[in-house]
């Protein structure tokens, strides 16, 4: 019971956070993404990096080793909250991700597609470790 009450707290704690800083991360992503399409630099960058000229809807720059590196998805929860998915090398790869998490939040919900975009995160996050240590093994 104790313990049933704690996650509840705590549940609605993350959501109040949420609820303070959303609107601050969607105006900053919405400043920079239309200070970003009047750009000619950002452009001809977009285009020669990923080969598009604006991201999809949904997938959004991430970093892990330089800015803006990779990509990731970002699924929209019932509740308006945001999680992003695992980092990708590939636009492909983030729409694909959205793509199977939307459709297992519509068909089990938001605890099943949060479960899943972790599960993602872990894998790609190992593989991505196991290759840099791959990389250092064979120098």
């Amino acid at each position: 019971q104790e313990d049933k009450s704690r996650r509840k707290v705590e549940a609605e704690q993350r959501r109040a956070r949420t609820q303070r800083v959303r609107p601050r991360l969607q105006l900053r992503a919405l400043i920079s993404s239309a200070l970003q399409k009047k750009d000619p630099l950002w452009q001809k960058w977009l285009r020669q990096t990923w080969k598009v000229s604006e991201l999809p809807d949904g997938v959004r720059f991430a970093t892990l080793r330089f800015d803006n590196d990779c990509v990731c998805s970002v699924l929209t929860l019932q509740d308006g909250s945001e999680r992003h998915g695992p980092l990708r090398k590939s636009i492909r790869e983030a729409e694909k991700d959205l793509a199977d998490l939307r459709a297992l939040q519509r068909s089990t919900g938001d605890t099943a597609a949060c479960a899943e975009l972790e599960a993602r995160d872990v894998q790609a996050m190992t593989a991505f470790f196991a290759s840099r240590l791959d990389q250092r093994s064979r120098r």
